[in-house]
């Protein structure tokens, strides 16, 4: 699949990326491969386990030959809907063995999503979690698999008392000491230029876009991070993020297999839980969303824990108040680095590790070394250098993906003709060359680090019987940065449904549950009768209106049931 509709990055561009040295000849594969064979007893570890860099291997090897034997060739995409785990990174290195596609899934993604993400990417396999924090997932398998030709297999990962005789067991292939045959897996060894995983972005259409990530692109990214941040052999990383999520996968996973490096792996996230790994583990780097950071900020055991191993603190997604990340420097000594970037391309900007917790809270620091960005304003036009210049940040870097796949629509919206990729996001320049973010073009909503379409949302609260109109908006967040408030105009002769009631509702109509919103409002008593429809724009401010300017219990919301 190195060739496909929504593609952007030309071969020769890739070519001259290899040739001039800017991308690495290594991929993947042959640095875990290098880091078995030099450190083969260097060992990782999860909530429950441990696993040694020569036991990755050889479970990873058992799954892939499995694969091979399954039909998976040289390109097929798997699909990976684990949670995180030590078991993600054997699925995710015996897919690469074998120089398929791991198409990354989250685990809370929601039944419709998860089912228009496996069409888009024609997955020939999906390994999922039978049951995640009360969702189904194998249920939800079973059930839409009629529906998507292409997938011919489900292996399931835990406990599975629905799975019928075609279900295959994870655990049975990674423990089964299956080899692959030599000469066969030589020739699918992956190449720099060949794709290495594919996940998803709903972006602004709400319909989920598959973005293709070579191993020569991710390979540069890492390795670039890595030199910035001095990330150094056998040096653990405690990843507090989902793997699915683009901060987890770079920061927590492919940095350190790119250095060489240990992986601790928090699945479900409490502070108390974190503290008492980096007192037990001693990891030089954590990795998190902004409320681990705050809330590992604010736990009264963080002063009477040795933090000691602790250098660096990576977070992205959203701001943090600067007088946290002053309290946490404090009682700690961590420096605290910013990232900001896209999945589309890893990281744009970071903060430096001497900057002020007033740059790192307002700003997204300076560019990565390697990376072009500019400002632009409504027509594309360059921005003077001036502080108070806002426009839409295009960026161009060999850290970028190959594009999306099959969309070519979606492509030629985000990559203009000179290879510019059209975030979407604005920002202004201070005179000390920090970029501060100041709105989307759009109304995507940024909730911790997980992007909403309101528009998803909009749509699927309209079908419900009781409601005629709805807008969702975005309201600042101390830990969040932004949580999501609903405004409501009720059907005629109906009431506003309780946000529980709401719930129950989207979660039938296959929303996930990051998708859910903080808040419901009626709108009923601020909107006059109109004939026909109220426009959205209209709605937007209202609610925008209504959250500025009432409290928490002055506003109405069904039953109250916040």
């Amino acid at each position: 699949m190195s060739q496909f509709p929504g593609r952007v990055l030309s071969e020769s561009t890739a070519r001259r990326y290899l040739d001039s040295g800017t991308w690495s000849q290594q991929t993947w594969l042959d640095i875990f491969e290098q880091n078995v064979l030099q450190h083969p007893e260097l060992t990782h570890r999860d909530d429950e386990r441990t696993l040694t860099h020569q036991a990755w291997w050889g479970a990873s090897e058992s799954v892939a030959a499995t694969l091979v034997k399954l039909g998976v060739n040289k390109g097929d995409r798997v699909v990976i809907q684990f949670p995180s785990t030590l078991d993600y990174l054997i699925a995710l290195f015996a897919i690469v063995r074998i120089g398929a596609v791991a198409v990354l899934l989250q685990t809370d993604l929601g039944p419709d999503m998860t089912r228009q993400s496996l069409s888009t990417s024609g997955a020939k396999v999906w390994m999922c979690v039978s049951n995640y924090r009360g969702e189904p997932i194998l249920e939800h398998a079973l059930k839409m698999r009629e529906h998507l030709p292409e997938l011919q297999h489900i292996i399931v990962l835990g406990e599975a008392n629905m799975a019928d005789g075609t279900v295959l067991h994870f655990e049975e292939l990674r423990d089964g000491g299956v080899q692959l045959d030599p000469e066969e897996s030589q020739t699918r060894r992956p190449t720099p230029v060949d794709p290495f995983v594919m996940l998803f972005t709903a972006g602004t259409t709400g319909q989920p876009r598959g973005i293709v990530h070579l191993h020569g692109n991710s390979v540069y990214a890492a390795n670039a991070y890595c030199q910035r941040f001095g990330l150094q052999v056998g040096e653990a990383t405690l990843d507090m993020a989902p793997i699915y999520h683009l901060t987890g996968m770079l920061v927590g996973v492919l940095m350190p297999i790119a250095s060489g490096g240990r992986i601790v792996l928090l699945e479900r996230f409490a502070a108390s839980r974190a503290l008492r790994l980096i007192e037990n583990e001693a990891p030089r780097y954590l990795v998190g969303a902004p409320p681990h950071l705050i809330h590992l900020a604010e736990h009264p055991q963080l002063t009477e824990t040795n933090t000691s191993s602790v250098r660096i603190y990576f977070y992205a997604g959203a701001p943090v108040p600067p007088e946290v990340l002053a309290k946490l420097q404090s009682d700690t000594g961590w420096i605290v680095g910013g990232l900001f970037g896209w999945s589309e391309g890893f990281l744009a900007c970071s903060t430096e590790l001497t900057d002020s917790p007033d740059a790192i809270s307002t700003t997204v620091g300076r560019p990565i070394p390697g990376t072009e960005i500019r400002l632009v304003d409504e027509a594309g036009n360059p921005l003077p250098e001036d502080p108070s210049s806002v426009g839409e940040m295009l960026c161009k870097s060999p850290s970028f993906a190959a594009g999306y796949y099959g969309d070519a629509s979606s492509a030629s919206e985000k990559w203009d003709a000179e290879g510019w990729f059209h975030s979407g996001d604005l920002f202004s320049k201070d005179a000390e060359g920090r970029y501060r973010f100041r709105g989307r073009r759009d109304n995507i909503i940024n909730r911790g680090g997980a992007k909403i379409d309101p528009r998803t949302v909009e749509d699927a609260c309209n079908r419900h019987p009781c409601i005629d109109q709805s807008v969702l908006v975005s309201v600042a967040d101390s830990t969040l940065g932004q949580r999501t408030a609903l405004g409501v105009l009720p059907a005629p002769l109906a009431s506003v449904p309780s946000r529980a009631e709401l719930i129950q509702f989207l979660t039938a109509e296959g929303l996930a549950k990051f998708q859910m919103p903080d808040e419901v409002v009626s709108l009923s008593d601020r909107v006059t009768s109109a004939d026909g429809p109220i426009p959205i724009s209209t709605l937007r401010k209202i609610l925008h209106d209504v959250m500025r300017t009432t409290s928490v219990d002055d506003r109405t919301e069904a039953k109250g049931d916040r």
